[in-house]
């Protein structure tokens, strides 16, 4: 190769990893850890010692691959209604829901499933699907598909905040609870972005119809049913002592329950109403006159739930086994002690319970 080849070649290596961007500081870092674990991407052969496994279902290998492509909208004023595409996210790596943790393995996955309409009355299944984090589309901005993807022409009729896999898409196309909103907002951006290049779906064009959504997300393969089932205090529906809820099994309000918190200093408890009430109460060990005590209403946020009122602000965040707590601008209202800490599930209270 003559040097004036090699110095163009250079040129345009610089020019693509430039433009790029971060698609391109991602494929690097997971190659990096491709080649720290003794693995291979998609250049190379499966490693046996490759713990994502080579064997599992990709979209790629079904005939969803490039479907928009195959029925594209050829009139802005009359953009065909399918086909249309529900996906559900069935579980993910723990570390997608916290980016700036993430550990960039190939390990890194996500498990869904797919319900392709082809008409209103004929669907079809694709179960088993998983994407890691070696299938990822690279070189893309995937930053627009945290906006509600298309917005500004919808022809279609919509089941409002109802969320199912069709036919009728509901008005938004992701959900928006925590555990979805954690998994848009973190590392899951650029695996549902890569299911839609691999769909050969063009999430900005304002003109398709409502052909893809997500009927929904969970951290661990459960979608928590619309009211939970009542339960006997301490006890499960199947008279078992209770176990701690996994993080994301409860979506509008932490598992109704007793939590505790204590440590050799204070006892620390914290109530959780079946309908997002909490009481707190807080006493210091030691005999001396530390006491304080809170209570009201928890509503959605970012990772969990929070509570303000006034100056005084709680947020709970999800954490294996329990909750994690932090309270700002309380003392006042609630008392100098120290509410902040890790907070175990300890017991169920009944659905019923106000």
């Amino acid at each position: 190769m003559s040097a004036q080849a090699q110095e163009q070649q250079q040129q345009q290596q610089q020019q693509s990893e430039s433009s790029g961007g971060f698609g391109s500081m991602l494929m690097n870092s997971v190659k990096k850890a491709l080649n720290k674990n003794g693995l291979t991407g998609q250049d190379g052969t499966a490693n046996p010692n490759d713990k994502a496994g080579a064997s599992y279902q990709k979209l790629t290998d079904t005939k969803l691959k490039d479907l928009f492509k195959a029925h594209p909208v050829r009139n802005d004023m009359n953009p065909p209604a399918f086909p249309k595409v529900a996906i559900r996210i069935l579980s993910h790596s723990k570390s997608l829901g916290q980016w700036e943790n993430r550990s960039n393995t190939p390990n890194e996955c996500v498990n869904y499933q797919v319900t392709l309409w082809t008409d209103e009355k004929t669907s079809e299944k694709f179960e088993n699907l998983r994407m890691c984090a070696t299938d990822l589309a690279f070189n893309i901005s995937f930053t627009t598909v945290r906006s509600p993807w298309p917005v500004k022409f919808n022809y279609n009729k919509n089941s409002g905040q109802v969320r199912d896999d069709g036919p009728v898409a509901p008005k938004q196309p992701y959900p928006t609870d925590p555990v979805a909103r954690n998994l848009m907002y973190g590392g899951g951006v650029f695996y549902i972005g890569s299911m839609f290049v691999q769909l050969g779906y063009e999430w900005e064009y304002p003109h398709d119809t409502m052909r893809v959504w997500v009927s929904g997300v969970s951290a661990d393969g459960k979608i928590a049913p619309a009211v939970a089932p009542a339960l006997d205090a301490g006890h499960s529906a199947g008279g078992k002592p209770d176990s701690a809820p996994e993080p994301g099994a409860f979506i509008s309000t932490p598992a109704p329950g007793q939590y505790d918190g204590s440590d050799r200093n204070f006892d620390r408890s914290l109530l959780v109403k079946a309908n997002g009430g909490f009481e707190i109460k807080v006493k210091s060990k030691s005999g001396a006159a530390r006491a304080g005590s809170g209570e009201g209403q928890l509503s959605d946020a970012p990772g969990g739930w929070s509570h303000s009122a006034g100056r005084c602000t709680m947020t709970l965040m999800r954490a294996a086994g329990g909750v994690r707590l932090k309270a700002e601008g309380c003392v006042e209202a609630w008392g100098d002690v120290p509410f902040d800490g890790r907070y175990q599930f300890k017991s169920a209270v009944a659905a019923t319970q106000p």
